[in-house]
């Protein structure tokens, strides 16, 4: 239900009895609320602490309105805050579109029916350990735009096992090994009573392709009569759960030292003398071999580090050719720069323009939907033309070029909204380029603060350029034979002040092909013995058609 139906509404609540706590007219309340929510006062939130979830089951994102509201036309974004934003969840009220991000694929749910009491909480199912990080609840609509974030941490645990690995001098060699456990867990050797083993235990922990640790600990227990109950303790370090394993030793399992012992340690060292006797001789022997080998194996490496570093000059070298043909292209196009200017004829009644007729914003009134432009002159038609806008740091705006049919609607203020037809323009929208005419929004670098537009009416094409940077932005097909106008379209003002203005920026002689058209008339004017001093003054913007 929508406000336009709020007159037949109030009609039908007048009808509906107004006894205390009946069900009409609760009912009615409940209409009204859905019908007309307010945003103001409304905030969204998520959890104050972090959200914990265990590896391989199922977590709810909690996302919240207070007070609980249902919000028209909402566009609901789950994002998961890397290094950008990743889209994980999807849902728009417009078509009830609804879909999960890549690689969350049947693995994320909403509830709708939750909706209209404000819940937005999102269900991630079979967690993995890699998704443990910042989430991002980020609702838009026609109120305006909310967001909240929530952290979800991720646990896992797994059983412990304690096995005894065989004696170890007087002692025996016990070892205790769990695998997946997340984050990294801690082991302690206990005994019985609680109290540590005096042996320093051997632990190592690795990590597998799913980020679960496995951890393995090795310790000696000494020979004694009684050794009793020993405990080997895993600890998760983020929720602090414990799992563990136990085994009991007796006197009667430790090993008893042999009396010919001592004999065969000494015939053991004899016999790896004798080895490591054998083992240097081969090794001279193999000595004058091996360094051939490496002399050649040193010889290859030369070779092969020459040929990377030719690699990675070939590549530098392709990059500069890249960016030389890019400002070549740029230069080319500004060397038909020319002097257009706004026609106060045609322009929204909301557009202030300025009195040289090159600066245009809104009036601090001009709210909306219609499209605000300013149309420029002169047209063009089967020329090629170039001009440049200098946009700022406005967020909303759009430049380009329009058809002679579409001049006219402006001036007779019949365009109601930004025409389908007829209308060839880069808009900036929430800071971001886009063409309207594909629907395509385009990956920039950074923000142009003076936009390059380029009319090449012989080859039917419009281009847009960043001048700092001397970069293409976009290109789009425009008619060859038509007559175009260029046009101005500041953002909208907002509370009481103006709206972020438009400038045209006159023309300048600093573009590369005019300093070569004037640079090549003043070495003529020499080589034939002139002194005249007015070369450059005389082919100054040549190129400028």
């Amino acid at each position: 239900m929508s406000p336009e139906h709020l007159p037949s509404l109030l009609s039908l609540c007048r009808s509906l009895p107004r006894a205390p706590m009946t069900m009409y007219w609760w009912l009615c309340v409940v209409l009204f609320s859905a019908v007309c929510p307010s945003s103001g006062g409304v905030s969204l939130s998520s959890s104050q602490q972090p959200v914990v979830g265990v590896f391989g089951q199922d977590i709810v994102l909690p996302c919240q309105f207070s007070p609980s509201v249902r919000l028209r036309d909402m566009e609901l974004l789950w994002r998961k805050d890397e290094s950008e934003y990743i889209i994980i969840h999807s849902y728009m009220d417009k078509g009830s579109q609804e879909r999960s991000g890549k690689g969350y694929e049947g693995r994320t749910e909403l509830f709708p029916h939750e909706f209209i009491r404000g819940n937005l909480s999102l269900k991630l199912k079979s967690l993995r350990v890699k998704e443990a990080g910042n989430y991002q609840c980020f609702v838009r609509s026609a109120e305006g735009s909310y967001e909240a974030l929530t952290e979800l941490q991720i646990e896992a645990t797994a059983p412990v096992h304690i096995s005894l690995t065989g004696p170890e001098g007087s002692g025996l060699g016990l070892s205790c090994k769990s695998t997946g456990w997340f984050p990294e867990p801690t082991v302690r050797w206990l005994r019985l009573d609680g109290q540590a083993l005096a042996m320093q235990p051997v632990t190592t922990i690795t990590q597998d392709q799913q980020q679960l640790y496995t951890v393995q600990s090795h310790i000696t227990v000494p020979g004694e009569k009684d050794a009793g109950e020993i405990w080997c303790i895993v600890q998760n370090s983020l929720t602090g759960a414990k799992l563990h394993s136990a085994i009991e030793l007796e006197g009667d399992v430790f090993p008893r030292v042999s009396p010919w012992l001592p004999a065969f340690w000494v015939l053991l060292a004899f016999a790896l003398l004798a080895l490591a006797a054998g083992a240097f001789f081969t090794h001279r022997a193999k000595g004058k071999a091996a360094g051939r080998k490496a002399e050649q194996e040193a010889a290859l490496l030369d070779k092969e580090k020459l040929m990377r570093t030719m690699e990675a000059e070939n590549y530098d070298l392709r990059l500069q050719k890249e960016r030389a043909m890019k400002e070549l292209a740029f230069r080319r196009a500004r060397s038909y720069q020319v002097t257009i200017t706004l026609d106060s004829s045609h322009q929204h009644p909301k557009l202030v323009v300025s009195e040289n007729d090159r600066c245009v914003r809104c009036r601090p009134s001009s709210q909306g939907p219609a499209p605000r432009i300013a149309v420029g002159h002169p047209g063009f038609a089967s020329q090629r033309a170039y001009w440049e806008v200098e946009v700022g740091d406005g967020a909303d705006w759009a430049v380009g070029v329009l058809s002679e049919s579409t001049r006219a609607q402006v001036r007779r203020g019949a365009v109601e909204e930004r025409p389908k037809e007829g209308f060839w323009a880069l808009r900036r929208t929430a800071g971001q380029h886009h063409i309207p005419e594909a629907d395509t929004w385009l990956q920039t670098q950074e923000e142009a603060v003076v936009i390059g537009v380029y009319l090449d009416g012989e080859e039917g094409k419009l281009e847009f350029y960043d001048v700092p940077c001397m970069a293409l932005i976009a290109d789009m097909p425009v008619p060859d034979s038509e007559m175009l106008y260029p046009f101005l379209s500041p953002g909208p003002a907002i509370g009481g002040a103006s709206g972020d203005p438009l400038r045209i920026c006159p023309c300048s002689d600093w573009d590369f092909p005019q300093r070569l058209v004037a640079e090549k008339a003043a070495k003529d004017a020499q080589s034939k013995g002139g002194t005249e001093d007015g070369g450059h003054g005389t082919q100054e913007g040549s190129g400028n058609n």
